[in-house]
C-alpha cells in the first residue's frame, strides 16, 4: 500500500477574457480582494485564436493572466471555479448601457457575458485549468466542475502543452507567464 503524502499548497492563476478594459480591471479587483495580492500579471494579449466567445462576449477581446501571491491547497479549485463564476454574472451587470465603453451594445448587440473569469493552479510538475464542461482528458472535481492537466513541466524546456491543450496555451507568451509563475512559486517552496 502506498503512504499517503500530504500535499503541498500550489499556486492559483486566473485567465481573464474580455472586450472591455474597465471590467479586466474591476475583475483584477475583484479578485485581488478575494484571494490576495496579485504578484504577476501578463501584458493584456489579443485573444483571436477562435470565435467560439463571440457570440456572447463581443468583438476585440484581450487576454491577461494573473497569478496570486498566496498559496492555495489543490481541493479548493472546484469551489474558486464557482465563486469565479458568480464574480462573472456581478461584473456583467456592471457594465453601463449605451457608453463609450461598451461598443457592442452601442451597436444594438446583445453581450450576455462580457467577462470570462478562468482560474487554474500550477505547481513544479503540471498546469492545471478547471471548467464547468467534461471531456474525455478532463477529471470531474465535484459540484459540475472538472480539471485538466494543460501543461507538463519538463527540465530544460520549461512547460509544454498536452495534445488537448487549446492553441493559445501553446503561444510563447502564455507558456512564458507560466514558466515565470512557477518559478516564483519553486522558490516559495523552498524557503517554506
Amino acid at each position: 500500500m502506498g503512504e499517503i503524502l500530504t500535499q503541498p499548497p500550489v499556486k492559483l492563476f486566473a485567465g481573464l477574457i474580455s472586450g472591455y478594459p474597465q471590467l479586466l480591471s474591476k475583475a483584477e479587483s475583484a479578485l485581488a480582494s478575494e484571494f490576495g495580492p496579485i504578484e504577476l500579471r501578463s501584458d493584456p494579449m489579443v485573444f483571436d485564436f477562435t470565435d467560439y466567445y463571440d457570440k456572447e462576449m463581443g468583438p476585440n477581446l484581450k487576454r491577461v493572466f494573473l497569478s496570486f501571491q498566496k498559496p492555495v491547497m489543490p481541493d479548493e479549485i472546484a469551489r474558486i471555479k464557482l465563486l469565479t463564476n458568480r464574480m462573472e454574472k456581478e461584473l456583467a451587470g456592471q457594465l453601463s448601457g449605451k457608453s463609450a465603453d461598451n461598443p457592442a451594445l452601442m451597436r444594438g448587440e446583445t453581450v450576455t457575458r462580457p467577462i470570462n473569469i478562468d482560474p487554474g493552479y500550477l505547481d513544479r510538475s503540471k498546469m492545471i485549468l478547471v471548467t464547468t464542461k467534461d471531456y474525455n482528458h478532463r477529471i470531474y472535481l465535484k459540484d459540475g466542475i472538472y480539471a485538466e492537466v494543460t501543461l507538463q513541466y519538463k527540465a530544460k524546456e520549461g512547460f509544454q502543452p498536452f495534445p488537448w491543450a487549446y492553441p493559445d496555451y501553446r503561444t510563447k507568451p502564455y507558456l512564458d507567464f507560466f514558466n515565470k509563475a512557477r518559478t516564483i512559486y519553486a522558490k516559495q517552496v523552498s524557503q517554506s
